[in-house]
């Protein structure tokens, strides 16, 4: 009984995960320049089958001045969950892939005189948050993945970009919502029909 119980709850942990997966989104990152420069960047992260973000990086403007003078631009991430900003590596010529497995939910680069820096110690020279990718979302619109954002040394507001008003868009329901609680009802359906069988095998 014991473990017929046990490879229920595994079932019903294996029903939840599988929701949680579902919900995984891939993103885009726009590297805005944060000191008067015309360097920017642009990232695309898509989470792999393993687990792992794939970013791919590519950027323009990238400059690095001659003579005695020599640094790295690194980026950086901030995990979603908090914590210490996480080192991708240094951007190079500003065509780069990165691989991690923590969540993030924003990108910043500094300018180091350490290609392999531990911390970001420079100046902030680019930064930008997570976004979801329109036409991958069920709504189809842009939405701004939430999480710690503050571990880049220095962070100011976007600039707004101004323009034909946009048309209101018309409420979308809650789908994500309406999916966890389907996928609650069957995970619980499934562990009841489960300990059904075995009421009736002890039964019998």
């Amino acid at each position: 009984m014991k473990r017929l119980f046990i490879v229920a709850a595994v079932v019903l942990g294996g029903l939840f995960m599988s929701a949680s997966n579902a919900q995984a989104i891939d993103g885009e990152v726009n590297l805005t320049n944060r000191t008067g420069d015309n360097s920017r960047c642009w990232a695309a992260t898509v989470l792999m089958q393993d687990q792992t973000y794939k970013i791919l990086f590519s950027c323009r403007d990238i400059t690095y001045p001659g003579g005695n003078e020599v640094f790295y631009y690194v980026v950086w991430a901030n995990p979603t969950n908090g914590g210490a900003a996480q080192r991708l590596g240094s951007l190079g010529l500003g065509k780069v892939q990165f691989s991690t497995k923590t969540e993030f939910s924003s990108l910043f680069i500094t300018k180091e005189k350490s290609p392999n820096a531990r911390t970001p110690e420079g100046p902030t020279v680019m930064q930008g948050t997570l976004r979801t990718v329109p036409i991958l979302t069920e709504s189809g619109r842009s939405t701004t993945l939430t999480g710690n954002a503050t571990n880049a040394p220095s962070q100011t507001t976007e600039p707004t970009v101004t323009g034909e008003p946009a048309p209101t868009a018309t409420p979308q329901p809650r789908t994500g919502i309406a999916k966890f609680l389907t996928s609650g009802i069957l995970a619980f359906l499934a562990l009841f029909g489960i300990i059904f069988v075995v009421f009736v095998i002890t039964k019998r």
